[in-house]
Order: structure tokens, then sequence, then C-alpha cells
């Protein structure tokens, strides 16, 4: 009679829905006495204290995730107002896009009406030693007598020079993050680097048209 009794205790426990925080339902899937399989969600509620943020980052930034450090981001409503986020988790996995799914969490601030759905730019802060990482292209790499190196374009000469880099990691979609004091706007050689030499003039080709698929033409 006891384990009978507190199997019809527990049941009628699990009829009962409790909030895991303070809040309020956006959403309700069932209506009362609907039948409803078990694990499936009832109602959809939204945080009183927090905001979940999500954005997707390509696997340039996904491959240097233990050099960030501090994140934030501004909404479209308070363009001046820099908002502290919390990192939650990034998935292991990328989309069908390539893409890497990263959660925040943003703490509400009674000052600023920010509601569920709004957008925000959200940034992420690198560690210093992060400043000097690069990500280039593997086929612009090469070798010479063990280091590692890539050409680096005077655009006012039309020349080249070979530049050092140190490679810290290369990824499968044929880019690799270097260690260098590589300027955001310099140019490199990405094609043909074992067959050029130090100082040579070289024609930088344009951009191919859009219509030229697979860049046949």
């Amino acid at each position: 009679m006891t384990a009978a009794y507190h199997a019809q205790k527990n049941a009628l426990e699990d009829t009962r829905l409790k909030a895991p925080f303070d809040g309020y339902v956006q959403t309700k899937y069932f209506d009362a006495f609907e039948i409803v399989s078990q694990g499936t969600p009832v109602v959809s509620m939204i945080n009183n204290d927090y905001l979940d943020v999500d954005v997707e980052v390509p696997s340039s930034d996904y491959i240097r995730r233990e050099d960030f450090r501090t994140f934030y981001c501004t909404a479209d409503v308070y363009p001046d107002q820099e908002l502290p986020l919390e990192l939650l988790d990034i998935t292991r996995k990328a989309n069908f896009n390539q893409l890497f799914k990263v959660r925040f969490r943003l703490k509400r601030d009674n000052n600023l009406n920010l509601a569920p759905g709004m957008s925000v730019s959200v940034t992420i802060d690198y560690a210093p030693t992060a400043e000097h990482l690069a990500v280039v292209p593997v086929s612009a790499l090469f070798q010479q007598e063990g280091r590692s190196y890539v050409w680096l374009l005077d655009t006012d000469k039309q020349t080249i020079k070979m530049f050092p880099v140190k490679v810290r990691q290369v990824t499968k979609s044929g880019e690799a993050i270097v260690e260098s004091e590589l300027r955001p706007g310099e140019q490199i050689v990405s094609a043909g680097v074992n067959s050029l030499k130090d100082g040579q003039k070289v024609r930088i080709l344009p951009a191919p048209s859009s219509s030229n698929v697979g860049q046949l033409l």
C-alpha cells in the first residue's frame, strides 16, 4: 500500500508544471485537458532577469575561442550603450553554412527597455597575445629553411617580399591561423607562391565577375 501511495503521489506531482525561473508565459502550445506525450513542450517562457543572445561565428573565430576574453553587445535602439555579456556555450559542430553558434547571457538593465527578439551587435575581444594573429589561405604559405612565409605585396611598387609567419593552426576549410606582424588591409599572394622570388614585380588580378561561375573565364 505504501509503494502504491507514493506512486500515485508522484504521478500527481508530475501533473504540476513548475517554472525554473521568474518570468511570464510567452506562448501556450496546448489547452487544458489535451493529451501530450512525455517531454513535449507545453509553454514557452521569458525570463524576467536575463536575455539570451545567439550569434553565429565562422571557423576562423571558432578555432581562436581559447583567446576569447570579454564580450559586449550594442542594441539598435541603444547604440551608445555597451552591454556586457556572459559566455554560456559554443556548439562543437558547424551548421550547414559552416558557422558555429555561440550563446551569451545578457543581464537585464531596468533602465533599458530591451525585449526578446530585438537585434544586437556582438563584439568579442581577444587576449593581447591574439592581437598578432591573422587568418590567411593555406595556399599563401610556403617554406624556406624550415620556416613559414607569405609574400607581402608592396602596392606602390607592385613588388613582393618574404614575410615570416608562425602557423598556429590549419582549418578544414583551407585557412591557416598565423602569428605575425601582418596588419589589417595588407595584401598577400594567395596562388603560385612557390614560383616567386623576393623583389619580383607582380600584377594584381581583378576580382572575377559574378557571372563567371566557377571562375573558369
